[in-house]
């Protein structure tokens, strides 16, 4: 099964991904954007089943000194050793047949053959339940890429919060 949260720019969906996961379980990863005012200074990535945070992604006008550059996309620089850990955690995760598997803002990189596409293949190759957050406009690329059979297609702003644990 293939669940896709869907929308604009800044419309929830890794609100909305955070929210599926407390309702339903499983694991992956999630991306949290920090801001400084109306700038966005970087990227988080946050392991859903443990809210582990490592440095995802920053702006390249306040990269750290030394950031090992996994990938970049506009003015975003990509921790390489992050994309690393998630890479690992999510075989990690096949290995173990977790069930659904998270991944938040699959887009232009992993269209790229960058980012997460090592795992998104993996994930189909394994069979594994996932759900992706996918910005509206890239939903049909992402579609043709990986040739996914979508089962659920949900809207980030129709995803509720949830009250109860998984």
């Amino acid at each position: 099964m293939v669940t896709v949260v869907t929308g604009k720019m800044n419309e929830g969906k890794t609100t909305a991904m955070m929210n599926l996961h407390a309702r339903e379980g499983g694991d992956g990863f999630v991306s949290l954007k920090r801001m400084q005012g109306n700038d966005v200074l970087h990227f988080d990535a946050m392991r859903l089943s443990d809210g582990e945070t490592r440095r995802f992604a920053a702006h390249e006008a306040h990269t750290i000194i030394d950031f090992p550059e996994g990938a970049q996309l506009g003015p975003y620089r990509f921790h390489k050793e992050t994309l690393d850990w998630i890479a690992s955690s999510v075989d990690a995760m096949i290995a173990q047949k977790t069930s659904p598997i998270y991944l938040d803002e699959v887009g232009v990189l992993e269209l790229r053959g960058e980012g997460f596409h090592h795992a998104i293949s993996a994930l189909i190759d394994a069979g594994c339940d996932l759900v992706l957050s996918i910005r509206e406009d890239l939903v049909p690329k992402i579609i043709e890429k990986y040739d996914l059979t979508i089962t659920r297609k949900l809207f980030a702003n129709e995803v509720t919060p949830c009250t109860t644990s998984p």
